[in-house]
């Protein structure tokens, strides 16, 4: 402001000047020019002078006073400022006494500014003060630098804090000359800081309470690691407690109290004897249930003893940790000093508290939850089935490694995606989706069985047990399906079924089939059944064929028979093979009765023709049995049935290309079945009965033996003896007729032998049927007939028929070799009449060859017959055999066989077969036979 003054009132002098010069010079020209009167321009001179002078004066008169006005206005300005404020505003000079003050500050201070005028400090402050004021306000003049200070002083008996703003005085050439200062009483915002300040801080600490009782709850739901909650709830604790040592002890199964977590937030390290402490207190406080506070344990002579010898704690404050009634455990805290508990602190420990225990029960639930589903993963992993779980819209969301191994994903390729995107063929997606639909809509379970893709893309089978998961209302949250790949097995069992249902030779359905089929055909009532006709086919002369060509030929021979059959089926029927040689046709929906006579005609043509087999043409011949479905009543088994009878029928019935069923047949099957149980009844009660047809020498007309055969008186008749063997062995009771007839053979033997001595080298030939030789104990049993009858094996001798050998030569050869080990005499029967065989008799271990009757009895009329005998003759003695030639009727069949070369002979011309008794009689006798 000064240098502002100072340049204004130069500019005025340096205008003055210049107006004054210019008035002057030009009111000196202007008069000059105008005035030429000497005198009178001095005259017109000095009175433009003395005007110049007034006007000069006024101009000054009027700044001067503009000048005073000015300053009054800055010091009525200044005097409104420094009055105005009720800060307190001094000046001091270099002595520390006041040079101005306002009255702010005289009413601070208490005193009129005129008391105040002329003193220093100690006249307003209190000695002590004195000296700290004066030394600021030194160190300012000193320095010449401000200074903001924020004193708390007495002042008229009271506290004031004061916030003063000192700089030093300068004069014109700078020079300090004092202090002024400014001081503004802050005592009111000072205490109003104060309390809020205490407000703040008291809030902060219910907020910490409040968060350490949210950080609790919060805890309860989200921290569910026990050790981990426990350490958490004591580090807010003891925290928001300012404690120094926080415990919580748990109540175990059996009741104990177990500490479970210590928090330390001092240096100090706990004793054992502190902790021992501490668990008796908490024992205390989980007996009585209520909250106990020690407090100043070290000065408090009232405590017990044995609370006061912990080194550490000053105050202990516990509580129960209880929910609903459960005790959970105890939870303390512990000052190291002095404290004494707020009831805001105890109504926190007890809100906590409660918290805490609900979190501890929660954790401890979880940790038994997690446990659980511990063990149910693990159950879920190491189950060897497949177990997918999904959520309610089929999304993945586990996958155990049993899947992994069944379709090729791991689980990290499959969470979060769809079965169908991955396993699911696109065909069978709508199933898949009715499955679950089912599921959703209340199914407790469904069982499926699919084809499913791998990750390789591979096709396989899965077995599914899909189970909707709920919650406790009813809720679906999710799946879970239980898969098995069980490719291997269906394929099995379709293989199981293919065996089982079909022939593996020539792919035909097997009985089994064919029963299923008519079954289901038999389930409509009879007046609603379509006509069916069974056809029961079976091949004349395969056995011989198989012995014969071989079997691989054989079935070649049944491949063939099986193909031109199917060739002539029409649609709708059925070819099944239901045994080696056996056929049945079903034709269904025949329009009558009588259509299934115009089918036989095409099956018997398919026979008309050769069947090539390697470089042999065979021509077969098949029995037909029929049975309509209005023939017969029943299930499929008694259909079969009657088409088997028929098919028999048509057997004995030689000249009839098929026979039908008829009612009566069954009949002969009944009595076929009752002189099936009259032979067993028989051989119990020892009905049947052996002759002997004695078998002599053409050498010397010497008695060689007796062949052993069965006769069975009925009442007053007797059953033929082929209608006997043929029924047992059609139904296995051959074995037990058979070894009943080699052992009485044996024992009537050797009680010959031992009742005359000229009997010692007769033999007895015993008929064997190959169902006999194929027992597994036959041999012994063999061996055991001899050893307790005591009759030499030598003198035994065994008989079968070359068609019995051929059919199961595999089976029968080492039988045979066995039995000729023991010394037995083999013999084969009715040579000549079966295969033919005999590139394969030198295989066999035979000891006697039989010409069949029928050679011998047109021996005399058949020149091929003479000459097949001729060629047997020849055989037998070139292979070093014994020849029998049976059925000799006739002294010229004698002859011709003498002739031949023959050496035994048997029929009725010698004898016919004796009973026992008689036959002993001829024992003795040395020549007997009759004379040519």
């Amino acid at each position: 402001m000064p240098r502002i003054k100072k340049r204004l009132a130069m500019r005025i002098a340096v205008l003055y000047l210049f107006w004054a010069g210019v008035w002057i010079l030009i009111s000196d020209q202007i008069l000059a020019y105008l005035i030429s009167d000497a005198r009178l321009l001095t005259d017109v001179s000095i009175l433009k002078g003395w005007l110049f002078t007034l006007v000069t004066s006024l101009l000054l008169f009027w700044l001067v006073r503009r000048g005073e006005r000015s300053h009054q206005e800055n010091l009525d300005l200044l005097y409104d400022i420094v009055e105005g404020t009720r800060d307190a505003i001094f000046v001091k000079d270099l002595r520390g006494r006041y040079v101005l003050i306002n009255s702010g500050g005289a009413d601070l201070a208490g005193q009129p500014v005129s008391a105040i005028l002329g003193q220093d400090d100690s006249a307003i402050f209190p000695p002590d003060h004195v000296h700290r004021i004066q030394h600021a306000d030194q160190t300012i003049i000193e320095t010449g630098i401000a200074q903001q200070t924020e004193e708390t002083v007495w002042m008229q008996g009271r506290r004031v804090t004061l916030l003063s703003f000192k700089y030093p005085r300068l004069d014109r050439q700078g020079r300090v000359r004092g202090v002024i200062g400014i001081s503004r009483d802050i005592s009111n915002r000072k205490r109003l800081e104060e309390e809020r300040e205490q407000l703040l801080e008291t809030l902060n600490a219910r907020n910490q309470e409040l968060e350490a009782l949210n950080l609790i709850t919060a805890n309860a739901i989200s921290t569910l690691q026990l050790d981990a909650l426990l350490n958490l709830l004591l580090d807010r604790l003891t925290s928001v407690l300012r404690a120094d040592l926080g415990l919580i002890f748990l109540t175990q199964d059996d009741g104990a109290l177990q500490l479970a977590a210590c928090m330390s937030t001092a240096q100090l390290e706990t004793t054992q004897d502190e902790g021992a402490i501490a668990h008796k207190i908490a024992n205390i406080i989980a007996t009585t249930g209520k909250i106990l506070d020690v407090d100043d344990i070290q000065q408090n002579p009232n405590e017990p003893k044995e609370l006061q010898v912990s080194a550490n704690s000053h105050h202990i404050l516990g509580i129960p940790l209880r929910h609903q009634g459960q005790q959970v455990g105890v939870l303390q805290v512990q000052w190291f000093s002095p404290h004494t508990s707020s009831q805001r602190e105890i109504q926190l420990l007890e809100i906590a508290a409660e918290r805490c225990a609900l979190a501890i029960l929660n954790a401890r639930l979880f940790e038994r939850t997690q446990h659980l589903q511990q063990r149910l993963q693990l159950q879920f992993d190491c189950n060897p089935l497949g177990c997918i779980t999904s959520d309610p819209q089929g999304y993945i969301k586990d996958w155990n490694p049993a899947a992994e191994r069944i379709f090729g994903y791991t689980k990290a390729e499959v969470l979060g995606l769809h079965p169908s995107d991955l396993i699911i063929p696109a065909g069978i997606r709508p199933v898949v989706e009715a499955i679950f639909s089912r599921l959703g809509q209340g199914d407790v379970s469904v069982q499926s069985c699919n084809h499913n893709l791998t990750k390789d893309r591979h096709t396989i089978i899965c077995d599914w047990s899909n189970t909707p998961l709920k919650q406790a209302d009813g809720q679906i949250v999710g799946f879970l399906s239980m898969v098995q790949d069980v490719t291997e097995r269906v394929r099995n069992e379709e293989q199981l079924r293919q065996y089982a249902y079909y022939d593996s030779l020539t792919q035909l359905p097997l009985r089994r089939f064919l029963v299923e089929r008519l079954n289901v055909l038999l389930l409509e009532p009879p007046e609603k059944r379509p006509v069916f006709a069974l056809l029961h086919l079976d091949l004349v002369r395969y056995k011989m064929v198989k012995y014969i060509l071989g079997h691989q030929l054989a079935e070649q021979l049944l491949i063939g028979v099986s193909d031109r059959l199917q060739a002539t089926l029409p649609e709708g029927s059925l070819l099944a093979r239901i045994g080696t040689d056996e056929f049945v046709i079903l034709l269904e929906n025949l329009p009558h009765s009588a259509a299934v006579v115009d089918f036989v005609t095409p099956v018997q043509q398919v026979f008309a023709h050769a069947f090539r087999l390697g470089d042999n043409e065979i021509f077969m011949h098949v029995r037909i049995g029929i049975v309509l479905s209005s023939d017969c009543e029943g299930d499929a088994e008694d259909f079969l049935r009657a088409a088997d009878i028929a098919m028999h029928q048509s057997k004995v019935m030689d000249q009839i290309p098929y026979v039908r069923y008829e009612p009566m047949m069954q009949n002969a099957a009944l009595h076929r079945l009752q002189l099936d149980s009259d032979m067993r009844c028989a051989l119990e009660r020892q009905e049947f009965a052996l002759h002997y047809q004695p078998l002599v020498s053409l050498v010397n007309s010497q008695l060689l033996g007796f062949e052993a055969l069965l006769r069975w008186p009925r009442g007053t008749e007797w059953t033929p003896p082929d209608q006997v063997i043929s029924l047992a062995e059609e139904t296995g009771f051959i074995v037990s007729l058979g070894r009943w007839v080699l052992e009485r053979a044996c024992q009537d033997l050797q009680r010959w032998r031992s009742l005359y001595p000229e009997a010692s080298s007769l033999f007895v030939a015993v008929n064997l049927s190959p169902r006999q030789l194929i027992q597994p104990d036959f041999v012994d049993m063999v061996e055991g007939i001899l050893q307790s009858t005591q009759l030499p094996p030598t003198c035994l001798k065994m008989e079968i028929t070359e068609t019995a050998v051929m059919e199961k030569a595999e089976t029968v050869s080492p039988i045979l070799e066995h039995l000729k080990q023991c010394n037995i005499t083999l013999s084969i029967d009715d040579f000549g009449t079966g295969y033919s065989s005999l590139s394969q008799l030198h295989e066999f271990p035979f000891d006697t060859l039989k010409i069949d009757r029928s050679f011998v009895q047109r021996l005399t009329t058949d020149l091929k017959s003479r000459e097949v005998v001729r060629s047997i003759v020849v055989l037998a003695h070139t292979l070093g055999m014994d020849l029998v030639a049976e059925g000799v009727e006739t002294s010229e069949q004698l002859s011709e066989l003498q002739e031949l070369g023959c050496d035994r002979i048997q029929g009725y011309f010698i004898s016919h077969p004796l009973p026992l008794e008689e036959a002993e009689i001829l024992v003795n006798q040395n020549n007997w036979m009759r004379t040519p």
